[in-house]
């Protein structure tokens, strides 16, 4: 019986299909959503994919008496807090999304999709500031350029979004 392979998607027809707004992708990853996250991280093989280091991942995550729970958000954080504001839902879903988590990485989407998130008033989206209100609140009125800063050997995507 022969299997079928099935070409996963790419962050843009992931975007696409579940209609999140490219500004939402651009955010800088909450803290909040990174414990969401973590269950369901298989920290071993994203770790790299993330920038970090075989010195960051032996000294800092793989080192002492860490449950795997605890490893899987020591790697989201260490990410974070090495990145800082470029640690990007964008670039999280692109490395789920290469090393074939693709599952994964939808459910980072429709995290981020179900959210209750609006930017502060006067901040411009590559600011990172997200703040708890309405959803609706949240409105995209021009097209939009959705780009992955890569973190690692991930190609950068640019596409235009049409309403």
């Amino acid at each position: 019986m022969a299997t079928s392979y099935v070409e996963p998607p790419t962050l843009q027809e992931m975007v696409e299909e579940l209609r999140i707004p490219p500004v939402l992708l651009e955010q800088t990853c909450s803290d909040d959503h990174l414990k969401s996250i973590s269950p369901f991280l298989d920290w071993r093989r994203v770790a790299p994919h993330l920038g970090l280091s075989e010195m960051d991942i032996e000294e800092e995550i793989d080192f002492g008496k860490k449950t795997g729970s605890e490893k899987r958000l020591k790697t989201l954080q260490l990410w974070k807090g090495k990145f800082g504001y470029r640690a990007k839902y964008c670039d999280l879903v692109q490395v789920l999304l290469n090393v074939g988590n693709a599952d994964h990485a939808e459910r980072v989407c429709r995290l981020l999709k179900t959210a209750e998130v609006t930017l502060h008033k006067g901040d411009s989206p590559s600011s990172g500031a997200v703040t708890a209100s309405s959803r609706q609140q949240l409105r995209i009125t021009e097209s939009e350029t959705l780009s992955v800063t890569p973190i690692s050997p991930v190609k950068t995507i640019e596409k235009e979004i049409e309403e």
